[in-house]
Protein backbone atom coordinates (compact mmCIF):
# COMPACT_ATOMS: atom_id res chain seq x y z
CA UNK A 1 0.00 0.00 0.00
CA UNK A 2 1.49 3.36 -1.06
CA UNK A 3 1.36 6.24 1.36
CA UNK A 4 0.12 9.63 0.17
CA UNK A 5 1.00 13.13 1.27
CA UNK A 6 -1.30 14.91 3.71
CA UNK A 7 -2.96 18.25 3.06
CA UNK A 8 -0.34 20.99 3.36
CA UNK A 9 2.37 18.87 1.71
CA UNK A 10 3.11 17.46 -1.73
CA UNK A 11 5.15 14.69 -3.29
CA UNK A 12 4.80 11.48 -5.27
CA UNK A 13 2.58 8.71 -3.88
CA UNK A 14 4.84 6.37 -1.91
CA UNK A 15 7.64 8.97 -1.96
CA UNK A 16 8.93 11.76 0.22
CA UNK A 17 6.46 14.53 1.08
CA UNK A 18 7.52 18.17 1.24
CA UNK A 19 5.60 20.90 3.07
CA UNK A 20 3.91 23.47 0.86
CA UNK A 21 6.10 26.56 0.69
CA UNK A 22 5.08 30.00 1.94
CA UNK A 23 2.26 31.63 -0.03
CA UNK A 24 0.90 28.26 -1.19
CA UNK A 25 -1.57 25.72 0.20
CA UNK A 26 -2.97 22.26 -0.51
CA UNK A 27 -6.29 21.13 0.95
CA UNK A 28 -6.32 17.54 -0.32
CA UNK A 29 -4.27 14.41 0.27
CA UNK A 30 -2.25 12.86 -2.54
CA UNK A 31 0.39 13.94 -5.04
CA UNK A 32 -1.25 17.15 -6.31
CA UNK A 33 0.89 20.29 -6.33
CA UNK A 34 0.44 23.10 -3.84
CA UNK A 35 -1.63 26.00 -5.20
CA UNK A 36 -0.58 29.66 -5.08
CA UNK A 37 -2.46 32.04 -2.82
CA UNK A 38 -4.32 34.80 -4.68
CA UNK A 39 -2.38 37.98 -5.56
CA UNK A 40 -1.53 40.17 -2.51
CA UNK A 41 -2.12 37.23 -0.12
CA UNK A 42 0.43 35.27 1.91
CA UNK A 43 0.32 32.03 3.86
CA UNK A 44 2.63 30.16 6.24
CA UNK A 45 4.53 27.00 5.32
CA UNK A 46 2.36 23.84 5.16
CA UNK A 47 -0.95 25.69 4.76
CA UNK A 48 -3.91 23.33 4.36
CA UNK A 49 -6.61 25.65 2.96
CA UNK A 50 -7.06 28.76 0.86
CA UNK A 51 -8.44 30.49 3.96
CA UNK A 52 -4.87 30.35 5.35
CA UNK A 53 -4.01 32.96 2.70
CA UNK A 54 -4.25 36.39 4.33
CA UNK A 55 -3.48 39.94 3.19
CA UNK A 56 0.18 40.71 2.49
CA UNK A 57 1.83 43.47 4.56
CA UNK A 58 0.75 46.84 3.17
CA UNK A 59 -2.59 45.53 1.93
CA UNK A 60 -5.84 45.72 3.83
CA UNK A 61 -9.13 43.95 3.65
CA UNK A 62 -10.98 40.87 4.75
CA UNK A 63 -11.38 37.34 3.50
CA UNK A 64 -14.86 35.88 3.09
CA UNK A 65 -15.54 32.24 2.33
CA UNK A 66 -18.75 30.46 1.44
CA UNK A 67 -19.02 26.71 0.96
CA UNK A 68 -21.85 25.00 -0.89
CA UNK A 69 -22.22 21.24 -0.80
CA UNK A 70 -23.68 19.66 -3.93
CA UNK A 71 -22.91 16.45 -5.81
CA UNK A 72 -19.37 17.79 -6.30
CA UNK A 73 -17.50 20.09 -3.95
CA UNK A 74 -17.89 23.78 -4.78
CA UNK A 75 -16.40 26.58 -2.74
CA UNK A 76 -16.45 30.29 -3.47
CA UNK A 77 -13.92 32.60 -1.87
CA UNK A 78 -13.74 36.38 -2.17
CA UNK A 79 -10.57 38.18 -1.08
CA UNK A 80 -10.29 41.92 -0.64
CA UNK A 81 -6.63 42.79 -0.06
CA UNK A 82 -6.63 45.66 -2.53
CA UNK A 83 -7.77 42.99 -4.99
CA UNK A 84 -11.04 41.14 -5.29
CA UNK A 85 -10.75 37.50 -6.28
CA UNK A 86 -13.46 35.01 -7.06
CA UNK A 87 -12.17 31.46 -6.70
CA UNK A 88 -14.17 28.39 -7.62
CA UNK A 89 -13.22 24.87 -6.65
CA UNK A 90 -14.38 21.97 -8.77
CA UNK A 91 -11.55 19.43 -8.45
CA UNK A 92 -9.09 22.35 -8.81
CA UNK A 93 -9.05 26.04 -7.93
CA UNK A 94 -9.66 28.65 -10.62
CA UNK A 95 -9.29 32.30 -9.56
CA UNK A 96 -10.14 35.58 -11.27
CA UNK A 97 -8.68 38.69 -9.58
CA UNK A 98 -9.30 42.40 -10.16
CA UNK A 99 -7.25 45.25 -8.65
CA UNK A 100 -9.04 47.77 -6.43
CA UNK A 101 -6.17 50.26 -6.58
CA UNK A 102 -6.70 53.32 -8.77
CA UNK A 103 -3.68 54.73 -10.57
CA UNK A 104 -3.50 58.50 -11.02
Amino acid sequence: VDCTCNAGSTGPDGGVCTACSRNTYKSTTGSASCALCPITNVSPIASVAIINCTCSPGYTGVSVSVSVSVSIAVSVYVYMCDYVCLCLYVYLYICLCVSLRISV
